[in-house]
């Protein structure tokens, strides 16, 4: 089930590839906090990059811990590499995962109102590729911005902002080539977090050594 949206609550949809380093965990506690301060509603988490149903286990035992256990966990594609997973103790298999994270994306965004979703991609962009090129009518009709981690060439004469391959797309710069051209041709406004400044936030480990405690 898709979480109502609070008064005030701005809805999210993640995408994530957890388990490759912590800084996943650190987005989910803060998304934990900004719940609970009704700033933000997440709508569903979409595990992506292979071992891609592993991942989905580890989030579900994520949001779990940080008291988010309505939130729905989906299974995204398997991207075009594969990366080792480093697991924990709160990796929690359970039934209450989507095995199509794009039928749950979908579900969301026809849940939520008009260009209110954000769109956060914390891995490379072959999901919401795939989102916007099989549901292009809905996800201009229902998406306020994407979000996501990587790095830009520099600004030119040229007609697109284009990703340089350098950092968060690395993996799969094709996609996220399109999906940069496209919410540009739609006016989807996109926000590129730079992975550096991500790699530096004062942010105590603490939180995560918390979490892997929690029953």
């Amino acid at each position: 089930t898709i979480p109502d949206v609070k008064s005030g609550g701005s809805p999210v949809i993640v995408i994530t590839d957890i388990g490759k380093r912590l800084n996943d965990e650190y987005t989910f506690a803060l998304l934990a906090a900004l719940t609970d301060m009704n700033l933000m509603t997440p709508l569903a988490v979409i595990a992506t990059t292979c071992p891609e149903k592993k991942r989905a286990t580890l989030i579900r035992g994520v949001l779990d811990a940080l008291g988010l256990p309505d939130v729905p966990v989906g299974v995204g594609s398997p991207g075009v590499t594969e990366y080792t997973l480093q697991s924990a103790e709160y990796a929690r298999p359970s039934s209450c995962v989507f095995e199509s994270g794009m039928d749950l994306m979908v579900k969301a965004l026809r849940k939520s109102e008009d260009s209110s979703v954000q769109l956060v991609c914390l891995a490379s962009l072959t999901d919401v590729a795939k989102l916007l090129h099989e549901h292009e009518d809905l996800f201009a009709i229902k998406v306020k911005e994407v979000v996501t981690i990587g790095s830009l060439k520099p600004l030119n004469h040229s007609k697109f902002v284009v990703p340089d391959g350098v950092s968060g797309d690395e993996c799969d710069t094709a996609h996220a080539t399109y999906v940069y051209e496209r919410c540009q041709e739609l006016k989807v406004p996109t926000f590129t977090i730079s992975e550096i400044l991500t790699e530096d936030l004062p942010f105590s480990s603490m939180i995560i050594e918390e979490i892997s405690m929690t029953e």
